[in-house]
């Protein structure tokens, strides 16, 4: 009896000081103390690269600890450095073959010339700074041959002469797993020099892809300077561009040329390709003894002014040298053929020429320049002569000039290069277009989704009688290099044109060009400018287009201020009573800060003046949780405002970010997350664009069930449009279950989109907006009202983003003031510039909302209904992959399932792609291959994280939950690692990723994933070389989880980071465990307690017991065993079995699963287990498990959890040890 009184008034003790310890962490006076404390230090850091040599490339040498780094607790970094003076140490670990050898001094590790095999396996070594180690691996791989270049001609041989259009193909062959974004150069060449040759010898003429609506000819592009045919495109993975060329021969001067292809991944991921660059092609051109061409230039082709010189070049293009004869059968004569004779010639420069013709100036007969007698042309050689004309007639409508030049030589034996044809015209002149109207001011700074006004400062003029001059208006994003017509959405107001970059036409045609007459409006304002670019004025004659000219560009800068909160983080979620304080923000440039606060219903703002003292937000009686929202807006200024010292070009610039507080109750658990998928959809286009399966965006019928597939999408192919204004786009619509139209208000729209880039894109023209219709389904001819304000997606998240990329974008609709929309449907719109094809996918559009659950049953089934995604067949996933030691992960006749993919029962679906920090550079598509396998519930499957995706990007795989987690949940994510001995945890490098945690869209915490429990189990589904990685439980809630790649100097591993699993599964252990793996010692007949993570939160326990172990047992890292209390050897778990009914009975048990009793208001679950005897014999000794299965409102949730156990007598003083949430190992 003593000895009972002693355990209860332990537990009594225990309980009391574990229930004043919690109090005083959730004071948030406890927080505020460690906010306060200045003098907290981080933790120090040893970044170490993952290092990858290609065999016989540079694998000789190879230096391990180049550009790796040692961060101190001051957050200071360093490079690591070797030797005698160095900071840092590194050794061998383990033995290496023989031949490599590792200097000790500089960190380079070399390769004797007697080694002829790559090794298999990485060779591991350790660096330490002072006591501070960290363990990596040189892994060597062979050369992959990813892009092949192939060339072949297609013109007859006897056709490749001059004066002819030579025709050749380039296939170019990507045999990589994964898309690739490429560069591509072609020139023509000189065979003997590879000298390129010039536009006067060879011009491309055309160029033209095997899937025009993919890869449109406008990809590539002639520099007018080096005659380069170049562009950037996309290749899709295991799959082959053609590219049909055509460029004539217009005055070759040697018998053969080289073409000369160069193509070069532009993420710089594939540094060693095989047949990609400087790929040549020979082609013999059939060279005549005797053979001249005529080539002639203008110096303005838009131009019939005076001076505007004209200049004809006869070249010997043959094998002999030409002497210019004295008689008729060998002189040399050139016929200019006007086709008007009463056009005079002016300002004749004849050289080695004579004018043979009637006197100048003239009006009557045609003119001859004759090559003077005993002029030599050598093989190769040209003569030239040149001239003026006098303008044009101001009358008459004919105001294009076309002209043939004839040469005429009696020996020539190739005739198709004896005639050139050369056209000019009268164009206006264009006038002035400036920022002021009284004055010359080209350039401009405005600011982000602001305004700017354009003055048309001097009108065009015409030389033509009676002239009707028009204006288009152009714009370039590349500096001038390319310009496009301003197309779509206008509005003319007091003499002034509006033109709003934004938003296509009302009916969705964007393919008509913006007209005015010459004097119609002087003012043009541009409105929503979000990037930068140069316009000029396009001047032209109505009825004659082909006369046309343009003023001088003007420039536009855009400068977006921007407000970062601390982190990112941007949502915050607060217990009911906790006071909330204003989180402060930091500005790109000086401006003055306010905030506001949200009215819920009316979107009115009323500014907070205080922003230093604590705010109360306070939750209704009977209420769960309540989002309350703010807004701070940025103005920039150059006088006052915060302490940035960083002055804006652009003043009185308004930038708003809103942040959201959660305030929740931790008692109340009935809200959860309901969607509302659109269910009906509409697609429109123009010009090139097209929509392709818009009927993937809306739920289908799949066997029988209507359901969205959440892996297959509706694709946008946009044209060329002005900044981001849509040619293409679908309309998607929510109906009620009877198929009404919703009327909605104040709700948010969550779109799941994609979007893929060519290496030329500088921004995609990705946008959504709110739309609303008061017609029916059946009714749509008439396009819907847009409403609210445009949502720039480009100038949000996508900013950032490059590749091939699947996102999230939410908005609520409302005005560019914050006043919420009505709507029923939302629009999805792409453009394009530059002459690029952007791609965009439309996966899905739903209403999101909180709702209260009222029946349990439905809530389950809601939250545990199978969730099946089939990827489409173009990105067919494989039904077995190779594990990281080479072996596959499935065997026989076991497949993984790669068509009908069920999600694990924690996700709702995924998104993934990469970040670039370097502006404009687009990165490969294979950043994350197969993301679907990282959510299913096969922990055989993985998602990869391509270790080629190249420097100066980073990757991200976002796990959309089905619910919110709650304070105290867990991320549970199983992964490998190539090349690494995964025995040492130690080679687990983790501090090249982190976890981000999201709620609502919005960021609310983040963690280094070098921070996580890195754990073995000890279970089957972590076998062999993967882990189980679990976070930290967190005291916030959260609906996404990002796993994110964030070191961007070098990250090499192999084939890359294989990420089996992400679910989220709350870690139970006993508090005294060590590792996971441990055996506890339970008194039988003692209450078994488990610290519960919130109210929400229950169990149930049931007994199970091991019916097979793995054959080798666990080692410490020292090679020692890992043995269990008894001194046992512990084995890995293959198979467990419940205990049936008859077993339990066997030993008293009446029941399988044991309830547990929750006390109101208490965290903890207690569990009477009450054993009348223990379990023994060969089934049961050192196989026994506690099974506990976390359970909300009713329903399972995560996975069960399994405990290894001794039950035991309790006359040994035992007391059972609680069960926690995050065990301290």
């Amino acid at each position: 009896m003593k000895n009972l009184y002693r355990k209860i008034a332990f537990v009594i003790v225990f309980v009391l000081i574990q229930i004043q310890l919690l109090a005083y962490i959730k004071d948030s006076r406890f927080i505020q103390d460690i906010i306060a404390n200045k003098n907290i230090f981080q933790d120090e850091q040893l970044l170490l690269n993952f290092d990858n040599a290609i065999w016989g490339v540079n694998s000789n040498q190879f230096n391990v600890i180049a550009n790796d780094k040692f961060i101190d607790s001051n957050g200071i970094e360093y490079p690591i450095t070797l030797g005698a003076n160095g900071n840092a140490t590194i050794q061998k670990i383990g033995s290496w073959p023989s031949g490599f050898n590792l200097d000790e001094n500089t960190g380079i590790i070399s390769v004797d010339n007697s080694v002829n095999e790559r090794p298999i396996s990485g060779l591991n070594y350790r660096v330490c700074v002072g006591q501070l180690c960290k363990e990596s691996s040189l892994l060597y791989q062979q050369i992959n041959d990813v892009i092949q270049v192939t060339k072949t001609i297609t013109s007859t041989a006897s056709d490749i002469i001059n004066g002819k259009d030579l025709e050749y193909e380039i296939r170019i062959v990507n045999s990589n797993n994964s898309a690739k974004s490429v560069s591509f150069e072609e020139a023509l060449a000189a065979s003997t020099t590879n000298t390129i040759l010039t536009k006067n010898q060879i011009e491309f003429v055309s160029w033209v892809f095997n899937n025009p609506s993919t890869h449109p000819s406008t990809l590539l592009s002639v520099d007018n300077i080096t005659n380069k045919l170049k562009g950037d495109f996309i290749i899709n993975a295991n799959s082959e561009i053609v590219i049909k060329v055509k460029a004539n021969l217009k005055a070759i001067i040697v018998p053969s040329i080289n073409s000369i292809t160069n193509v070069n991944t532009l993420d710089n991921s594939d540094n060693y390709l095989v047949n990609n660059e400087n790929v040549l092609l020979y082609i013999d051109v059939i060279q005549y003894n005797k053979d001249l061409a005529i080539t002639s230039r203008i110096q303005d082709p838009n131009s019939t002014q005076p001076g505007n010189r004209i200049t004809i070049r006869v070249t010997n293009v043959g094998k002999e040298t030409i002497i210019a004869g004295v008689n008729s059968n060998n002189k040399i004569v050139v016929e200019l053929d006007f086709d008007a004779t009463s056009d005079n010639v002016y300002n004749m420069i004849l050289g080695d020429f004579t004018y043979d013709g009637p006197s100048l100036p003239t009006t009557l007969g045609n003119r001859k320049f004759i090559l003077n007698n005993n002029v030599n042309l050598a093989p190769g050689e040209y003569k030239e002569f040149s001239f003026t004309k006098d303008n044009f007639s101001n009358a008459g409508t004919n105001q294009e000039r076309t002209h043939t030049f004839t040469l005429k030589y009696t020996p020539d034996q190739n005739s198709t290069n004896n005639t050139s044809i050369l056209t000019h015209r009268n164009a206006p002149q264009p006038g002035k277009i400036s920022f002021e109207q009284n004055s010359d001011v080209l350039s401009k700074y405005v600011c982000y989704n602001g305004s700017f006004k354009m003055y048309n400062r001097t009108s065009a003029t015409s030389e033509i009688t009676a002239a009707n001059v028009d204006y288009k208006y152009q714009f370039s994003n590349d500096g001038g290099l390319t310009w496009q017509f301003i197309k779509g959405y206008s509005a003319t107001n007091n003499n002034k044109t509006i033109i709003d970059v934004s938003i296509p036409k009302p009916d969705g045609d964007n393919s008509t060009d913006i007209v005015h007459d010459k004097d119609q409006y002087n003012t043009i304002e541009f409105i929503n400018v979000t990037s930068d670019f140069l316009i000029r004025r396009y001047s032209f004659n109505a009825g004659q287009p082909n006369l046309y000219s343009w003023t001088e560009p003007i420039e536009v800068k855009v400068e977006q201020n921007t407000i970062q909160f601390a982190n990112g983080v941007n949502s915050f979620s607060i217990v009911k009573g906790t006071p909330f304080y204003l989180p402060q923000v930091t500005t790109t440039y000086k401006s003055d800060l306010k905030y506001f606060r949200i009215n819920p219903d009316s979107g009115d703002l009323t500014e907070i003046t205080d922003t230093q003292s604590p705010i109360s937000l306070t939750l209704p009686e009977g209420v769960e949780s309540k989002t309350y929202e703010f807004l701070v807006q940025a103005t920039t200024t150059n006088t006052g405002g915060n302490n940035n010292s960083n002055i804006s070009s652009a003043l009185g610039c308004e930038t708003l970010e809103i942040f959201k507080v959660i305030v929740y109750d931790p008692t109340k658990c009935n809200i959860y997350t309901k969607r509302t998928f659109a269910t009906h959809v509409k697609s429109w286009t123009s010009g090139l664009s097209g929509v392709a399966n818009p009927e993937q965006a809306i739920p289908q019928d799949y066997n029988g069930e209507i359901h969205v597939n959440r892996a297959n999408a509706a694709t946008l192919t946009g044209g060329v449009v002005l900044l981001g204004i849509g040619t293409v786009g679908v309309d998607l619509y929510f109906t009620d279950e009877s198929g009404n139209l919703l009327n909605l208000k104040n709700k948010k729209v969550v779109i799941k989109l994609g979007e893929q880039y060519s290496g030329l894109k500088v921004a995609g023209g990705l946008s959504v907006r709110a739309i609303k219709t008061d017609r029916t389904l059946n009714n749509l001819s008439v396009a819907p009202n847009l409403v609210g304000a445009t949502k720039g997606v480009k100038g949000g998240v996508l900013d950032a983003l490059k590749g091939d990329n699947v996102f999230e974008y939410s908005f609520i609709p409302a005005t560019t003031s914050g006043t919420p929309e009505e709507f029923n449907g939302v629009r999805i719109q792409l453009g394009s510039l530059i002459g690029v094809a952007d791609l965009a996918s439309v996966f899905y559009a739903y209403i999101e909302e909180e709702d209260t659950i009222t029946n349990n049953d439905d809530y389950c089934t809601l939250i545990n209904s199978d969730i099946i995604v089939s990827p489409p067949s173009s990105l067919q996933y494989p039904d077995n992959q190779r594990d990281v030691d080479a072996s596959y992960v499935k065997s026989g006749s076991d497949k993984i399932e790669n068509q009908n993919i069920k999600l694990n029962r924690s996700a709702e679906d995924a998104y993934w792609g990469n970040y670039s920090e370097v502006l404009n550079v687009a990165s490969s598509l294979s950043s994350v291959v197969f993301p679907y396998y990282s959510i299913d519930d096969d922990y055989d499957s993985y998602t990869l994280f391509n270790a080629t995706a190249g420097v100066l990007n980073m990757q991200f795989l976002r796990a959309k939950l089905r619910q919110a987690a709650r304070p105290g949940d867990q991320v549970q994510i199983t992964l490998a690692y190539p090349n690494i001995n995964v025995l040492n945890l130690n080679l687990l490098q983790l501090g090249n990723f982190k976890i981000v945690y999201y709620n609502k869209g919005a960021k609310v915490g983040e963690e280094l994933l070098e921070k996580f429990r890195v754990l073995d189990i000890g279970l089957f589904n972590f076998k062999d070389k993967r882990r189980a990685v679990l976070s930290r439980p967190v005291n916030f809630i959260y609906d996404e989880v990002e796993l994110q790649q964030f070191n961007t100097v070098s990250v090499n591993l192999g084939d890359g980071i294989h990420i089996h699993d992400i679910r989220i599964n709350p870690l139970l252990a006993f508090s005294t465990q060590q590792d996971p793996k441990d055996v506890t010692e339970i008194c039988a007949a003692e209450p078994i307690i488990i610290e519960k993570p919130d109210f929400c939160t229950t169990y149930r326990l049931s007994l199970a017991r091991v019916s097979k172990f793995g054959t080798e047992n666990y080692k410490k890292e020292d090679g020692s065993d890992l043995l269990d209390y008894k001194g046992r050897k512990i084995y890995p778990i293959e198979e467990i079995v419940d205990l049936t009914p008859e077993e339990l009975t066997s030993f008293g048990i009446d029941s399988t699963v044991f309830n547990s009793i929750d006390l109101d208001n208490e965290l903890k679950a207690y569990f009477n287990l009450e054993l009348s005897q223990l379990f023994t014999g060969e089934l049961y000794d050192g196989k026994m498990l506690i099974k506990l299965q976390a359970v909300r409102k009713g329903c399972d949730y995560g996975e069960p959890q399994y405990l290894r156990v001794d039950f035991n007598n309790c006359n040994q003083g035992i007391i059972n040890p609680v069960i926690m949430n995050s065990a301290k190992y």
